[in-house]
């Protein structure tokens, strides 16, 4: 019979529990049961694109023996670093290998000096009249290339040497 009683009593105390909890606001038996928090590994989710620098200004630099031109553009916000492209190559756009840091800029210019010659990696310049641009970087991301400047070799002499001039306006 006490067996029976103690079995009485605590149905009686489960019953008693669940019926409090069923009449609280808000709450249900599952939440009040128990509750747990953890914290997530949070990241920032960002879509979006570089702007294309804007065009590219072109001076010319150097000497009779040693010309080369100067190229120069504007920061583009969010950019960390930007490569030079020759746009009409039979290959397409091709990178130059030439990358300049974003935090190079002088009063929000940045500036690349381009020589053609034998030992810089920029000797296919010298077939034809190329069309340099920038590109700008971040990561992953690249922006579409800016309005390019053609370049002028400016003989064979000088071209061996790093002849190249700015287009004449």
């Amino acid at each position: 019979m006490t067996a029976f009683r103690g079995r009485i009593g605590r149905v009686m105390a489960v019953s008693a529990l669940i019926a409090v909890l069923a009449l609280t606001p808000g709450m249900t038996p599952a939440t009040a049961a128990w509750q747990a928090t953890a914290a997530a590994p949070s990241f920032a989710l960002s879509t979006g694109a570089l702007t294309p620098p804007a065009p590219v200004a072109c001076q010319n630099q150097g000497t009779v023996l040693n010309y080369y031109v100067r190229l120069s553009w504007p920061r583009v916000a969010g950019a960390t670093s930007y490569e030079l492209v020759a746009l009409n190559t039979s290959q397409g756009t091709k990178v130059l290998g030439l990358n300049v840091a974003d935090s190079t800029a002088v009063n929000g210019t940045l500036s690349a000096d381009v020589q053609a010659g034998l030992l810089n990696n920029v000797l296919s310049l010298l077939s034809g009249n190329p069309t340099v641009a920038v590109v700008a970087v971040n990561g992953a991301w690249r922006s579409a290339p800016s309005a390019g400047t053609t370049l002028v070799p400016t003989g064979i002499v000088s071209g061996l040497l790093g002849g190249l001039r700015c287009p004449t306006t």
